[in-house]
């Protein structure tokens, strides 16, 4: 009998509390135009805009667990991502896309198919716009290393480029990006206004892999790249025409 009663007490609890929701409305809006102050964050499976002032999130994309990191186009009102998806999750037939995200709706509208390897690695500098906000560059490892090219006004591959030794993708002027190699030296690639490399010149030696590598992780300013080494020291890099230009490191 006291089973009894204490299950139809529960049972009544249940169903008041349950009187008692409130049921929210859920409702799409307009993303906001994007300020000074928005940067975003991805993780997992997902990318999100934060305001820096206010702490609010503003929105958020879905994307595939495998994207390294997204790319904003502001001019064109656009955010790319870079997605590697498995038939059956995490094995099975491979497919690598750009995804081209509107940025009021924050939901894709197109896709660009690239060769299956991209870097599955979450890293800022694996994905680039270009100058000319018509290019993006994503990096691609095998473990052989290359960029793939895509023109997204066209919504098209425009063109694989190989780069031996060479990683993360760093936009300089109009169509040009460095990337950072392991002999302790940078390259520069110039593409052409289809997308294809016109031109590649290569630095001297700047940091010692064994004795003090650079790290990954940089910094734009208005003229180029920030560096820095495990040793604390900031190298500024800048690009005039095909020159590559490392100033003297400062702790």
């Amino acid at each position: 009998m006291r089973v009894i009663i204490l299950t139809m007490a529960l049972l009544q609890l249940a169903l008041s509390a349950h009187a008692q929701v409130v049921l929210e409305t859920v409702r799409a809006e307009a993303m906001p135009a994007p300020q000074d102050s928005w940067f975003l964050l991805k993780a997992w499976d997902a990318a999100y805009l934060f305001d820096s002032n206010s702490g609010d999130m503003q929105g958020s994309l879905t994307v595939s667990w495998y994207t390294p990191a997204v790319e904003p186009n502001l001019p064109r009102n656009e955010i790319y991502a870079a997605e590697s998806f498995y038939s059956r999750g995490v094995r099975g037939e491979r497919t690598d896309v750009l995804t081209i995200f509107d940025f009021t709706s924050v939901t894709a509208k197109a896709e660009v198919v690239l060769p299956p390897k991209t870097t599955p690695l979450w890293l800022r500098n694996y994905i680039g716009l270009l100058g000319d906000d018509r290019h993006v560059v994503v990096f691609n490892m095998t473990p052989a290393q290359s960029v793939s090219v895509v023109d997204v006004i066209d919504r098209e591959f425009a063109g694989e480029i190989s780069t031996p030794g060479c990683a993360l993708i760093l936009p300089v002027d109009e169509r040009s990006f460095v990337m950072i190699c392991g002999d302790g030296s940078v390259q520069l690639i110039r593409l052409d206004e289809n997308g294809s490399e016109v031109n590649r010149s290569r630095s001297k030696a700047f940091f010692s892999v064994d004795d003090d590598p650079v790290f990954d992780q940089v910094a734009r300013t208005d003229t180029g790249w920030i560096l820095a080494s495990h040793a604390g020291l900031v190298i500024q890099l800048t690009v005039s025409g095909d020159d590559i230009r490392l100033d003297k490191p400062w702790s």
